[in-house]
Parts: structure tokens; C-alpha cells; sequence
């Protein structure tokens, strides 16, 4: 399974925020984007979800027995490679211009 992946189209985008909607933090100017995905991650594996998989399925368009076979770290890069090509920073502030966040 290649890491290498192109940014989702707007209904594929729509997708994600919904996987991940509830643990996108509001933007902060001096957050990292590393730091912005950190929080992310902080609040799946608080809330014991498996949004975590789902998202990186979604980004990388792969199934959950592809990933299975995948060590942890590399599932995590995808999942990081992922939310940076799709600027997720840029999801929820975009969902809410169009009437789409909750």
C-alpha cells in the first residue's frame, strides 16, 4: 500500500469532517500543523475511537485488513500524510462558511 496520496474531492472531504468533525481543534496562528494534528490524534485515542482508522481508509483509499498488516507507526504517518495533503487545518473553518459544521 503506497503512502502516496492526492488530496480528496469535496465529497470525499465532507466525509472526513464527519469521521473527524468532533476532534478538530479551532486554529490557533501558532500552532504547527504537526501540533494541530497532535491534538487530533490526543483526542481519538482519548475517546477510544476508531475514527483514527477510518480516516486514514478514507484518505488513503484502502481497507481496514489492508492497514491491519501495517505497523503502527506507518499507519500513523498515513494518517499525518493524509490530514497535511487534504489541509485539514482548513476543514472545519471551511464546513462552517458553507453551513456544513456542527
Amino acid at each position: 500500500m503506497a503512502s502516496d496520496i492526492k488530496p480528496l474531492n469535496l465529497k470525499e472531504a465532507l466525509e472526513l469532517y464527519d469521521i473527524l468533525g468532533k476532534y478538530l481543534p479551532e486554529a490557533s496562528k501558532d500552532e504547527t500543523v504537526l501540533e494541530f494534528i497532535g491534538t487530533i490524534v490526543d483526542r481519538i485515542v482519548e475517546d477510544r475511537s476508531g475514527a483514527y482508522i477510518e480516516a486514514i481508509c478514507l484518505m488513503h483509499k484502502c481497507t481496514v485488513e489492508e492497514l491491519q498488516g501495517l505497523p503502527s507507526q506507518e499507519r500513523l504517518i498515513f494518517f499525518m500524510d493524509g490530514l497535511m495533503k487534504n489541509n485539514i487545518i482548513n476543514l472545519k473553518k471551511f464546513c462552517k462558511e458553507i453551513g456544513y459544521a456542527r
